[in-house]
């Protein structure tokens, strides 16, 4: 578990780092034990665009997820909620 919040902060700083929007790490404090979230804003889709395609072209960043992925449960799943309005 240690290894699973140590590398969980490590992506998030440098997901900040290298796509420009400010990436939280979260977890959940109650409900299912274990579950983990990284989430940002971003002022619209555009935003999001230029952060994930900053992100997977940056090779560290993929030996970053990969060095730490065994960490976490497969079948994560990514959402994007959007205010309307």
């Amino acid at each position: 578990m240690a290894a699973a919040m140590a590398g969980g902060v490590e992506l998030a700083a440098e997901a900040t780092r290298l796509g420009g929007l400010p990436v939280m790490f979260l977890t959940s404090v109650t409900g299912a034990y274990g579950p983990v979230s990284w989430i940002f804003g971003a002022a619209d889709l555009a935003a999001i665009k230029a952060a994930r395609t900053a992100l997977n072209g940056d090779a560290t960043f993929g030996a970053l997820i990969d060095r730490h992925g065994p960490s976490y449960r497969e079948g994560g799943v990514s959402t994007v909620h959007r205010r309307i309005g």
